[in-house]
């Protein structure tokens, strides 16, 4: 579809956005949530029964627990990973109530073929801990969806100011804008990489690099940062995966750079 106006290019992506969910929650439904405790024992998908290592607070007063498999689950290969949804929950009798099974959703912060923290979505530890027969499902993650649903909707409702600009131009409805362009002369990069460079610099808007695996992207966009970080106090580094940050995080700091870390704290 190609739509002249902006608004029904984002209502037609918030359609194909809400098509590509369902289907996805579908097949996690059909690979998931019809199999017996086994199978996903079986399938990586759940581990149990589980030993507690260790419980406590993180610095945002959240409950976490490390818990390690017990001897006798033999499965190493799992599917868990960490940012990963989860539900830790206890399979034991409960005396106090007709409900037999406990949860309590969590997220992972690191897990390896026998260990794995969660950081628990709650203030305080469950009152089930010590009941045993404990486990933790991997649930269906859909964090991912929901960021999208808010920038698009987001996107949607802007009419004025400079997000609705930067719209408009991302859509390609305006022509980015670029200031004159100094020549930028590295010793550390190539002539492709210093012409790129002096276009991020030279740009009012918006700039994209863009080559094959192995062209030094990654390399002219350091450079390009730390030259920004000449002129402006503080500099937004952003990526679309955690090892892409840490590795920014990395080079950036290489360059001599004061760099702070942000993100998600089961991520970080």
């Amino acid at each position: 579809m190609q739509a002249d106006n902006i608004d029904e290019q984002i209502q037609h992506l918030q359609y194909l956005l809400q098509i590509e969910k369902e289907e996805d929650f579908e097949r996690y439904r059909q690979e998931v949530l019809t199999l017996s405790l086994n199978e996903k024992r079986q399938r990586g998908l759940t581990w149990q029964p589980l030993n507690i290592l260790k419980q406590g607070y993180t610095l945002g007063d959240r409950a976490f627990v490390v818990v390690e498999k017990s001897k006798d689950e033999n499965t190493t290969t799992h599917m868990f990973k960490a940012g990963a949804p989860v539900d830790f929950y206890s399979l034991a009798e409960d005396k106090y109530s007709k409900n037999t099974e406990r949860k309590q959703s969590g997220v992972i912060h690191f897990v390896d073929k026998k260990k794995m923290k969660i950081i628990l979505n709650c203030n305080d530890f469950p009152d089930w801990l010590s009941n045993g027969q404990l486990g933790v499902d991997l649930l269906f993650d859909e964090r991912t969806y929901l960021e999208m649903e808010k920038v698009l909707a987001l996107l949607l409702k802007t009419k004025t100011g400079r997000l609705s600009e930067m719209k408009a131009i991302l859509f390609g409805h305006l022509t980015p804008r670029y200031s004159s362009a100094l020549p930028i002369h590295s010793s550390f990069l190539n002539e492709a990489q210093n012409n790129a460079v002096a276009n991020v610099l030279a740009a009012d808007d918006v700039c994209i690099i863009h080559g094959p695996p192995g062209t030094g992207k990654t390399t002219t966009l350091v450079h390009a940062v730390r030259l920004v970080c000449e002129k402006e106090k503080n500099v937004l580094v952003t990526a679309p995966s955690n090892a892409a940050v840490d590795l920014m995080v990395d080079r950036l700091t290489e360059k001599g750079l004061q760099v702070v870390r942000i993100g998600n704290i089961s991520r970080v």
